[in-house]
């Protein structure tokens, strides 16, 4: 087989030409058939051989760094130990103030259900412990408003 042929096919289809087209060009300008279909099939396995051991190098890589990261993550956090219980039963924490709560939840029009609310954040409502959520997000609306009306205030 012609090495210039197989040059010349080589480059083409470097360059984007599709392999009909080349192979339709090159018998119309006389070359043989059979040589341009052996220069094609040439070309074609060298590219494949090139993706071949790309791939080859990219999987070689990628699971070296999937070993990497598992050998070296440091595993389960340890976890909390819970307080000891002195027998008291006591809470850290003291419970929600939702004092008011169940005022708001009757009103029926929405303004002065934010209203009731209102009065309910400047007596500092804890809007997370409400299991409604139309009446969490009256809640959290009329904290957003009382908040603003203190920093326009100040």
């Amino acid at each position: 087989m012609n090495e210039d042929l197989k040059k010349y096919v080589r480059n083409e289809l470097k360059n984007r030409v599709s392999p009909r087209a080349l192979r339709y060009n090159l018998i119309n300008a006389g070359w043989p058939e059979e040589d341009v279909d052996d220069a094609l099939r040439a070309a074609k396995s060298g590219n494949s051989k090139g993706i071949l051991v790309l791939g080859m190098i990219i999987g070689v890589v990628t699971i070296s760094v999937a070993l990497l990261i598992a050998l070296t993550s440091p595993g389960e956090p340890p976890s909390i130990p819970p307080p000891p219980n002195n027998g008291n039963n006591i809470t850290t924490q003291p419970p929600p103030n939702l004092e008011g709560v169940d005022e708001c939840k009757g009103i029926i029009d929405s303004i002065e259900k934010h209203y009731c609310y209102l009065d309910l954040a400047v007596d500092g409502i804890d809007c997370k412990a409400l299991n409604d959520t139309v009446e969490k997000g009256f809640c959290y609306r009329a904290l957003e408003s009382y908040f603003i009306s203190l920093m326009n205030s100040a």
